[in-house]
């Protein structure tokens, strides 16, 4: 969750840097044809057609100008605007039947939305995953406990067993053969309100492949993707 929250921090950060570029250009570029008067051109510039347009590009400088010094203002305090959960759905808690949801079953989506449980498998891990691990053969899932909550463990080294176990059918081999010689696998704990279930997604990173092209062509290298079995 900690790594998870980090990654989204840093993304909302690298976006509002972009987004302070592209404000800055945009307001570098109206302000010199603004210093072309209407109907005119120095060099390669080009003046506004006349005074209308003009006036409505003096209005749009000031809007810019504004949401600059709002951006300005997050990168420097460090606060990026983050919606655990999506915007979207935060939006649509204000236009209920808009989105044809009710208040109880936007509460749900909004909840199950912001409750996750994920961890980055490693490779030397007990079936590429020391936090969160499964079972080959029986299926069965456990976790590892924080340290205040060891005192609910129900096996041993603080972890805790869950009393429900888990199959993969959609490309299980694949899954198979990566945790019986414990290579990285991530799982993701979610939650589904619309069926009232719990899924673990089970992923990993595959290797580059070479497409095959026509004769003599060295063909197309295909960057790592990411595989995902069924829930």
């Amino acid at each position: 969750m900690t790594r998870a929250s980090e990654d989204q921090y840093q993304l909302s950060m690298r976006c509002l840097v972009d987004e302070r570029a592209g404000l800055r250009r945009r307001i570098r570029k109206i302000g010199r044809r603004l210093a072309v008067p209407c109907g005119q051109k120095r060099g390669r510039m080009r003046g506004y057609v006349d005074q209308a347009e003009r006036w409505q590009k003096q209005r749009r400088l000031e809007s810019l100008g504004s949401q600059l010094a709002a951006v300005q203002r997050q990168i420097e305090e460090g606060c990026p605007s983050i919606v655990v959960g999506g915007r979207r759905l935060a939006r649509a808690r204000h236009h209920l039947a808009e989105a044809g949801i009710t208040e109880v079953g936007w509460r749900e989506r909004w909840d199950a939305a912001r409750l996750f449980l994920t961890a980055d498998g490693e490779s030397g891990a007990p079936h590429g995953n020391y936090t969160i691990t499964v079972d080959p053969a029986s299926g069965e899932v456990s976790l590892v406990l924080p340290e205040p909550l060891r005192s609910l463990a129900n096996s041993p080294r603080g972890r805790y067993t869950l009393s429900c176990t888990v199959a993969f059918s959609h490309r299980r081999e694949e899954c198979l053969d990566r945790v019986t010689e414990h290579r990285a696998v991530r799982y993701d704990i979610v939650r589904d309100p619309a069926r009232g279930r719990w899924y673990l997604d089970a992923s990993w990173s595959t290797g580059k492949t070479v497409l095959p092209g026509p004769p003599g062509d060295p063909g197309v290298r295909r960057e790592p993707s990411l595989g995902r079995p069924q829930r």
